[in-house]
């Protein structure tokens, strides 16, 4: 990684963890149960979560879109293929792809799994 540092991942890992905590339960809206306000109110921690992947650089979103595909291995990915994902990624770049990256809800996971492959184990960040 050159152009994103550990800490950041770490630091997004932390914000997406809060924005798409693990549950039991379906976020999917059924019916009756639907309430078009809570369809259209966007949880602070999303925006949070966004804004900050939004204030990265073109670079450091594209190392960090690497690193989330790396983890995901869907496509089975390694680590050999890092720089590859890095340059598709930059190839790919666009206006939304901060909150293409953000709006990911298994993100936390697919950074701390490509921290791991790439041989930077994920520590959590202290409480603030």
């Amino acid at each position: 990684m050159q152009s994103i540092t550990v800490n950041t991942v770490q630091d997004i890992i932390k914000k997406s963890q809060l924005a798409y905590p693990k549950t039991e339960d379906s976020n999917v809206i059924c019916g009756s149960a639907m309430n078009l306000d809570d369809v259209l109110t966007i949880p602070v921690e999303e925006s949070v979560l966004e804004e900050t992947v939004a204030a990265l650089t073109k670079e450091e979103l594209a190392e960090l879109a690497a690193i989330m595909h790396l983890g995901s291995g869907f496509n089975g990915e390694v680590v050999e293929d890092f720089s590859d994902l890095v340059a598709d990624a930059l190839g790919q770049y666009h206006e939304g792809f901060a909150y293409y990256i953000s709006s990911k809800t298994l993100l936390a996971d697919d950074l701390k799994s490509g921290l791991t492959k790439l041989g930077l184990n994920y520590k959590p960040l202290k409480q603030d």
